[in-house]
C-alpha cells in the first residue's frame, strides 16, 4: 500500500455477544485479557482521533471503557455496518465528527489488524473517489477458497469490488486451478475492515436488506446493490487473523504468547 497521508479518522469497533454457543465472544480471554482489549489496542495505535466501541451489551460497554475506549450504546442491529452507522450518527449529533471525517469500522474479531494497516487503509481511501474502502489479501490458498467463513472478493482492473461471496469464487468449470496472475490480483481474501465516508453510512442505515446480501449473509453487498463503489486495497500477505470461534481464540492465544512471552 502507498504511504498517502491519511485524513482525520475515528475507529468504531462494532461488538456484540454471540447468538450461538461456541461463536466468537469479544469478552473471551486470550493471554489473560479479553479479545476486545487487543482490538482496541490496535485501533489506538493507528493514530485515530478517537476509538469507540459500538455495542448493545452493557458488559461489553463496561469492558471497552476499562480498556481505554469510549462506549456507544446502539440498538440491536442485525449487522456491523448498521451498528457503525448508528454510532457515527451519534457522534455527528454530538459534534465529534463532521462530513470530512473518515469512519473506520474495525470488527471486534480482528484483534491482529495492525494499527499501521488501518492508517494506510485510510491513506489510500483519502486519495480515492470511492465511497468505501476495504482490504483484500492476495494469494488465497485452496483451503481458504472453500471455507465459507473466508469472504472472497473479485475486483475489476481498477481494484474496485465487483462482488463478494462466501462460496469458492469465481467458479471455473472444468479447470483444475486458477492462473496465478488472476488468483493474486483479482481474486482476494477480504478482511472486513472498512473506511467510510459519513454520507455513505447515513445512506446505508436507510437501505433495506437486498436479496444477494440475504443469500450470502454479507452486509457489504448492500453497498454494491445500491450503486456504491468499494475500493479494495491489496496486501500481498496477511495471516488468517479473523476470530470466529473458540478454536480461533486458542490460535490467537498461542500467537500472543509468542509475543508477550
Amino acid at each position: 500500500m502507498s504511504q498517502s497521508r491519511p485524513a482525520r479518522f475515528v475507529v468504531i469497533i462494532p461488538a456484540c455477544r454471540p447468538q450461538v454457543h461456541g461463536e466468537f465472544d469479544p469478552l473471551a480471554f486470550a493471554c489473560g485479557k479479553p479479545v476486545l482489549f487487543y482490538t482496541i489496542q490496535q485501533a489506538q495505535e493507528s493514530g485515530a482521533s478517537g476509538v469507540l466501541v459500538a455495542t448493545d451489551d452493557a458488559d461489553i460497554a463496561h469492558q471497552a471503557q476499562q480498556d481505554g475506549a469510549q462506549a456507544l450504546l446502539t440498538k440491536g442491529w442485525s449487522n456491523d455496518m448498521e451498528r457503525v452507522a448508528d454510532a457515527a450518527a451519534q457522534l455527528l449529533q454530538k459534534g465529534l465528527v463532521d462530513e470530512a471525517t473518515v469512519i473506520v469500522s474495525l470488527p471486534a474479531n480482528e484483534p491482529l489488524v495492525f494499527g499501521k494497516t488501518i492508517r494506510e487503509l485510510v491513506g489510500e481511501f483519502s486519495g480515492s473517489c470511492a465511497d468505501v474502502a476495504t482490504i483484500g489479501v492476495q494469494g488465497m490458498n485452496l483451503m481458504q477458497g472453500y471455507d465459507p467463513r473466508v469472504v472472497k472478493v473479485i475486483t475489476d482492473k481498477h481494484n474496485r469490488a465487483m462482488y463478494f461471496s462466501r462460496a469458492s469464487a469465481p467458479v471455473m468449470p472444468g479447470r483444475m486451478a486458477i492462473p496465478t496472475a488472476i488468483n493474486h490480483k483479482y481474486r482476494l481474501r477480504q478482511v472486513q475492515v472498512y473506511a467510510f465516508r459519513l454520507s455513505v453510512l447515513t445512506a446505508y442505515a436507510q437501505w433495506g436488506v437486498c436479496p444477494p446480501e440475504y443469500f450470502e449473509d454479507l452486509e457489504q453487498i448492500r453497498l454494491l446493490w445500491n450503486g456504491g463503489s468499494i475500493q479494495v486495497v491489496q496486501l500481498s500477505h496477511m495471516g488468517n487473523l479473523s476470530i470466529h470461534d473458540i478454536k480461533d481464540i486458542e490460535r490467537l492465544t498461542k500467537r500472543l504468547s509468542l509475543v508477550i512471552g
